[in-house]
């Protein structure tokens, strides 16, 4: 991922993308940024994660990030951390599942034009992994706290 603002350490920052002034620009930034961050293993996705949640509830009827390519990123992550253990062990990435789960569900809850867009992406059989158990009892226990299907 390209580095974000001169004064931020984090290569490819969602922060700093979201930042961006030129819709244009920060539109095309925000469609790499969903392709790549489930193939990114940087310390604080978390932080990402966590800020897509807080924008999908803020904004649940906004088709932006739809288009982008959010369902289909946040299906990889939970597919990630179903699929790599280690990966899910390492800071507070225990986590993403469930704020991806939850960004799922925000944005699925209140237009059905999106239920249907989400399935088209992917994300009923990664949500279904998690309802079957194939996370430990504390990573089942964060990840279907809130899960929306």
């Amino acid at each position: 991922m390209e580095k974000g603002a001169s004064d931020c350490p984090l290569p490819g920052c969602f922060f700093c993308v979201m930042k961006e002034s030129n819709t244009v620009k920060r539109r095309t930034m925000v469609a790499k940024f969903f392709k790549e961050l489930p193939n990114q293993n940087e310390q604080g996705q978390v932080l990402a994660i966590s800020g897509l949640w807080n924008t999908a509830m803020a904004h649940p009827n906004d088709p932006e990030f739809l288009e982008l390519g959010i369902f289909e990123c946040m299906a990889s992550l939970i597919w990630k951390g179903i699929n790599n253990r280690e990966w899910l062990s390492q800071d507070q990435n225990i986590y993403i599942p469930y704020y991806a789960a939850h960004v799922i569900g925000s944005y699925t809850m209140n237009v059905e034009e999106f239920a249907a867009r989400a399935v088209q992406a992917g994300v009923i059989a990664p949500l279904l992994e998690l309802l079957r158990g194939r996370l430990t009892w504390v990573e089942q226990r964060v990840a279907k706290n809130k899960l929306p299907l």
